[in-house]
């Protein structure tokens, strides 16, 4: 399944997919599944994550710009150069389970009831 710009995807499985270095803009997702994904180096522009699980991705060098994350999860071992800029995370967003983060970038963004669990 390709990723397109202004795509709609509900109640998907995005599993073992190369998603790298791929430009997304204008998309939804809903509950939805990335695991084992390699999404490094993906930009997202102004794309919504609702109720999304992220589980042992390739997340290094992602960038979620201007972009809203609602109920999503991460269950990652490592977070590694991940960049937000202006997006908003609504409760109860960003859960990260057992990760240890590195070089997270957030700038001008709403954290409104994210919780991090280690």
């Amino acid at each position: 399944m390709n990723i397109t710009d202004q795509g709609q995807y509900f109640c998907k499985i995005f599993d073992g997919m190369d998603i790298s270095l791929k430009v997304i803009n204008n998309s939804e997702f809903e509950n939805c599944i990335f695991q084992n994904s390699d999404l490094s180096g993906t930009e997202f522009f102004h794309c919504s994550f609702t109720n999304c699980i992220f589980t042992n991705c390739n997340l290094g060098n992602t960038n979620f710009l201007d972009s809203t994350l609602a109920g999503t999860k991460f269950f990652q071992k490592k977070l590694m150069t991940m960049n937000c800029v202006n997006n908003s995370w609504i409760s109860p967003a960003a859960i990260c389970f057992g990760f240890i983060a590195y070089h997270w970038t957030f700038l001008s963004y709403s954290l409104a009831g994210a919780i991090s669990q280690g």
